[in-house]
């Protein structure tokens, strides 16, 4: 069984620099850090958790807090996003020599959530999307309980966060949606409970008015696809627009089913853009313009940044552009 000796002896360093480069130490320089987690992971060389725990007071282990109610036989998001966003998160975990736990948020109190991090259950908290009016992460902060944000943010507030720049990408979606003779546009927006649907919203709006499109409906939705089935309801009539944006690829999917029974052809008759780049898109019929949201690159960096504030490393917010993906609708 390779040990940390071995670890040492083929990156040519002493072996107390393998202990704490492994246990997160910021006095370890990130090209020694990287060369002694490759190696490691090339020998198959694993510090006793138990041990490690001990010597170092940590659990190793990152709580990811996930939405959760018994009453609900779906889960409030799409698999989607939390598979692909899990995914960066463990992978990232993993190069740390970290795991996860995931935590079901029956709208837990702020005090239970400290209560994890101070009984040693988990090291700090990943908190994705959470709702605006969500006030307990200042109450983790106030506490100086690890965690990092995952598309959410706090306005005026220093803390960790990471999420998609939607602007980017919106904009090649309306360079695209003007080169193709578009002039007149709506927007069927997501669950306004959520920053990410009020960013979204607003950068239609300030686009719309620099790309000089006419706005013709404002629709409220909450990201389900039954929302986007209703919203096509409103389009029946000969007053409509000739390409409407949604929020998610969700709607967007039943948007453009909806359209269908209503006669109405995407693209044809009106054009369909949607957001997050989810698997739906690419099976929908047809395939589903819409603007990437990074979800694997986020977990992993949301991951980064949390190990970074356990060991004590401060970080700020980070947000990773998206890019247009051309569809056919």
């Amino acid at each position: 069984m390779p040990t940390r000796s071995d670890v040492a002896a083929l990156c040519k360093i002493n072996p107390s620099t393998v202990s704490r480069a492994l246990s997160g130490h910021q006095g370890i320089p990130q090209s020694t850090r990287q060369k002694i987690l490759s190696v490691s992971r090339q020998i198959g060389y694993t510090p006793s958790q138990l041990g490690r725990s001990l010597q170092q007071k940590k659990s190793y282990r990152l709580g990811l807090l996930l939405p959760f109610s018994y009453n609900r036989k779906l889960h409030t998001f799409p698999h989607e996003y939390f598979s692909k966003l899990l995914y960066g998160i463990i992978k990232t975990a993993a190069e740390h020599l970290y795991t996860i736990s995931v935590i079901a948020d029956q709208n837990l109190k702020a005090a239970e959530l400290i209560s994890l991090v101070h009984s040693g259950s988990v090291d700090g908290l990943l908190l994705p999307s959470l709702r605006i009016e969500d006030l307990r992460p200042q109450n983790l902060y106030r506490e100086k309980i690890p965690f990092v944000l995952v598309h959410h943010y706090f306005k005026n507030k220093n803390w960790p966060y990471v999420d998609c720049s939607a602007e980017s990408g919106m904009r090649e979606a309306f360079d695209f949606l003007k080169k193709n003779g578009i002039s007149k546009i709506g927007f069927l927006g997501g669950d306004p409970d959520y920053v990410n649907a009020r960013d979204r919203r607003k950068i239609f709006s300030i686009l719309a008015a620099e790309y000089k499109m006419k706005v013709s409906h404002i629709i409220k939705g909450d990201f389900s696809r039954s929302s986007g089935l209703k919203a096509a309801g409103i389009f029946r009539g000969k007053s409509r627009p000739h390409a409407v944006f949604c929020a998610n690829d969700r709607m967007a999917w039943g948007l453009i089913c909806g359209l269908k029974a209503c006669g109405i052809k995407v693209p044809d008759h009106m054009r369909v853009i949607g957001f997050d780049n989810q698997d739906i898109a690419s099976l929908s019929v047809p395939k589903i313009s819409t603007v990437e949201n990074p979800f694997f690159e986020i977990g992993s960096r949301a991951a980064e940044k949390l190990i970074a504030v356990i060991n004590g490393e401060k970080q700020a917010g980070e947000s990773i552009a998206g890019k247009f993906i051309p569809g056919e609708s």
